[in-house]
């Protein structure tokens, strides 16, 4: 298992990636696999290209070629933002999120005093997952933008005493 950093050039395979997770896991995202097809490539390609360093990070995680878990983080007003975590089902439980969520934290350390994530109220796997790093609910939920139905549980990891 290698964690990498993903550029520009990574898109199209980001992208697939993107596309089945949603798939997979729908609501876990705040859009739909319909609306992530939908959108034009150059999209993809400035999404990756923005999430470099200092701004933000993408990260995902390969064994040889296959593409097994991904997360990113971007500054914003000065908290790093959490986004796109997802591990294929046959790899859960099996270290993947840990891994990425290290090397995210460290990265996120580095460029922010916090870091912030939204999770549905109804992922507990997740939230477990969180916690165990000191991500700790804020008391603000919003709803999930593709799925309004869903709440989302604000969740923040002071990063610096």
């Amino acid at each position: 298992m290698e964690i990498r950093r993903l550029t520009g050039d990574d898109w199209a395979e980001y992208r697939a990636f993107r596309i089945s997770a949603a798939i997979e896991s729908p609501h876990a995202f705040g859009a739909t696999p319909e609306d992530m097809a939908a959108r034009p490539d150059q999209s993809w390609r400035s999404l990756l290209e923005a999430h470099r360093d200092p701004h933000g990070v993408a990260l995902v995680t390969v064994d040889g070629a296959r593409w097994i878990g991904s997360m990113r983080a971007h500054v914003a007003d000065g908290v790093a933002w959490v986004y796109s975590v997802y591990v294929i089902p046959d790899e859960r439980r099996s270290g993947v999120a840990s891994a990425l969520m290290t090397e995210l934290v460290a990265w996120s350390a580095q460029h922010a005093p916090s870091a912030m994530l939204h999770v549905a109220e109804t992922n507990d796997r997740a939230r477990r997952l969180y916690e165990q790093f000191g991500f700790a609910p804020t008391g603000v939920t919003v709803q999930n933008p593709a799925y309004p139905s869903l709440t989302e549980l604000a969740m923040r990891l002071p990063l610096h005493p």
